[in-house]
């Protein structure tokens, strides 16, 4: 298992990613929008929980596959992921 980590330093970080941090508030954004649709009482009927619910995962989804990582994030991979170095 990879964990993300600071491209600098080599050190892994618990800070979240660009691309985690954009998911995040996209799914968010979505939950808000359909909520303020339904509770503004706009023309139509309510949107099902259902689809409100896929709606934010595709825009989360969205947003997190179209952003690129900051130049200083990368993937570090874990202690048992190193390559074995081949003495000879």
């Amino acid at each position: 298992m990879a964990v993300t980590g600071d491209a600098m330093t080599g050190q892994p970080t618990a800070l979240p990613t660009r691309k985690v941090a954009g998911g995040g508030i996209a799914g968010t954004m979505g939950t808000l929008l359909i909520w303020l649709y339904d509770v503004c009482g706009l023309p139509g009927t309510p949107v099902p929980p259902e689809v409100a619910a896929a709606l934010a995962t595709m825009a989360a989804f969205a947003v997190s596959y179209a952003t690129a990582p900051a130049p200083i994030e990368t993937v570090l991979p874990a202690e048992d992921e190193f390559p074995v170095r081949q003495h000879g």
